[in-house]
């Protein structure tokens, strides 16, 4: 699902009205049982992203790594040219 385009006050408020409703149709042990009950889920939700975004964050960490010894390398290529290029002209 994707829930990117929705504002987040439209988000925020959705969960006001929703917690209302449940107010009105719960009594008060099983709005303590309900409320829990997605505190639960809402840990899950959140260590499961938070664990999704620490490896995609390495995931990153390593392929900026790699292009920067890409550039090195591809750097270090255009160096010989040039220095074998003048050194060429220096002969002649």
């Amino acid at each position: 699902m994707n829930y990117s385009n929705i504002h987040p006050l439209t988000f925020t408020t959705s969960a006001v009205a929703v917690s209302y409703l449940l107010i009105e149709e719960l009594n008060v042990n099983e709005q303590g049982a309900i409320g829990a009950w997605f505190n639960v889920v809402g840990d899950i939700l959140s260590a499961s992203s938070a664990w999704e975004g620490l490896q995609q964050s390495q995931l990153d960490t390593n392929d900026s790594h790699d292009d920067i010894e890409s550039l090195k390398k591809s750097i270090d290529k255009i160096q010989k040219i040039i220095d074998s290029h003048f050194n060429h002209k220096e002969d002649v």
